[in-house]
Formats: C-alpha cells, sequence, structure tokens
C-alpha cells in the first residue's frame, strides 16, 4: 500500500487531551510499502495531555520499507504532558527495514513532563535495519522533567544500523534528565551499527544529570560500531553529574570502540 499520514491536534482545556491515540490489543497505523508519518499535538492546559500515545498490548505505528516519522508535542499545563507516550507489552514504534525518527516535547509548569516516554515490558522505538533516532526534551516546570525516558525490563530504542538519541531535560529546580534508561534489560542499543547518546539537564538545583542509567540499564554496541555518550549535567546546588551510571550490571559497553 501507499504512504499513511495522520495529523491530530487536541483543542481540550484540561485533562487527557491527546493529539493522535492508537490504543488496545493490536491497534495500529501501518503501511506495508510506503513512509508513516504522524503527527500529534494537544493543547490541554492541565494534565496528561499527550502530543501522540499509543497504548496497550502490541499497539504500534508501524511501517514495512517506508521511512517512518513520529512527532508529537504536549500541552502546555501542569504535570504529566508527555510529547510521544508508548506504554504496554510489547507497544512499539517501529519499521522492519528503514528509518525511524521520533520527536517529541514534554510540556507543563509541574512534575513529569517527558518528550519521549517509553514504558512497559518489550516497548521499543525500533528498526530492524534503518538508522534509528530518538529526541526529547522536558518540560519546563519543576522536578522530574526529563527529555528522553527507557522505563521497564527491555524498554528500548535499538536497531541493527546506528541509534542517536538526544535528550534535554527540563530547566525546572531537580531530577530534572536529559535520557534516564531504567530496568533489567532497558537500553539503547545497536547490533551492528554506532550508538549516540548526546544529552544535558538545565535543572538549576540537586541531582541534574545529562544521563541516568539505573538497574541493569545499558548503554551499547554489541557488533562492530562503536558508542558514544555525552552528558552535562545542570548548572545547580549539588550532585549535578554529566553521565552517571548507577546500581548493580548498569553498563556502558561496546565490543567496538567507545
Amino acid at each position: 500500500s501507499g504512504a499513511v499520514t495522520v495529523t491530530g491536534t487536541s483543542t481540550g482545556a484540561q485533562d487527557q487531551n491527546y493529539g493522535v491515540f492508537v490504543t488496545g490489543a493490536n491497534a495500529r497505523v501501518t503501511s506495508d510499502s510506503g513512509a508513516v508519518t504522524v503527527t500529534g499535538t494537544s493543547t490541554g492546559g492541565r494534565d496528561r495531555n499527550h502530543g501522540v500515545y499509543v497504548a496497550g498490548t502490541d499497539a504500534r505505528i508501524t511501517s514495512s520499507t517506508g521511512a517512518l516519522t513520529v512527532t508529537g508535542n504536549a500541552g502546555n499545563g501542569r504535570r504529566d504532558n508527555y510529547g510521544v507516550y508508548v506504554t504496554g507489552t510489547n507497544a512499539r514504534i517501529e519499521s522492519a527495514s528503514s528509518t525511524v525518527s521520533v520527536t517529541g516535547t514534554g510540556a507543563g509548569n509541574n512534575d513529569r513532563n517527558y518528550g519521549v516516554y517509553v514504558n512497559g515490558s518489550n516497548a521499543r522505538v525500533a528498526s530492524t535495519s534503518g538508522a534509528v533516532g530518538v529526541t526529547g526534551t522536558g518540560g519546563d516546570g519543576r522536578n522530574n522533567n526529563f527529555g528522553v525516558y527507557l522505563n521497564g525490563a527491555d524498554a528500548r530504542v535499538a536497531s541493527a544500523g546506528a541509534v542517536t538519541v538526544i535528550g534535554n531535560g527540563g530547566a525546572g529546580v531537580s531530577n530534572n534528565y536529559g535520557v534516564y534508561v531504567n530496568g533489567n534489560g532497558a537500553r539503547v542499543a545497536s547490533t551492528d551499527g554506532n550508538v549516540a547518546v548526546t544529552d544535558q539537564s538545565a535543572g538549576t538545583g540537586a541531582n541534574n544529570s545529562g544521563v541516568r542509567l539505573q538497574n541493569a540499564a545499558r548503554v551499547e554496541a554489541t557488533g562492530t560500531g562503536a558508542v558514544s555518550v555525552t552528558g552535562t549535567g545542570g548548572n545547580g546546588t549539588g550532585t549535578n553529574y554529566g553521565v552517571h551510571a548507577l546500581s548493580n550490571n548498569t553498563r556502558i559497553a561496546s565490543t567496538g570502540n567507545i
């Protein structure tokens, strides 16, 4: 089939207003041969207003051979407003063989406003062989505003090709990470391409890391590729790290160069 383009804008004023919402077991936006482009914008003014929201077991936005592009802009409310949100077992934004580009912008004046949030067992942004790029910017609220957040067992951004992740933590007070990877097997990874993670926090208080890896999370290239991780901590009061890897079995690794 041909190209698929989906553009959604929610103009609701308060809570749970989504630009594009793909929900339920095996719900999907997909093309067998053409490019897939999805753009979602929320204007909600309070909580849980996501730009693009993929939720449920095997819910997906996918392409086979065409380029896959997803852009989400969260509503500028209070808390829990995510630019692009992928959640649920095996939920995914994925291409079989082409490039994948995901860009998410969180917004809100309080807590937990993430640019790109991938949450759940085996949830992922991935391509079998094409390059994958993810860029996320957290909201400029108070605390816990992450640019890119991978959370859960095997939650990942991954490909056999090049993988690039860019995260910008919010300009809040504390715990505003550029990229946060958390959970056993959660990872930014490639089997044969280069992996580059570049991140910064704009937090003004404490504990604002550019990159935070925790609970057996990892950034890795398992084949011929190199790994590059560049993090800049917030200009705050203390414990602001550029790159912070903690907990058992957390690692930055490559069989090539680091």
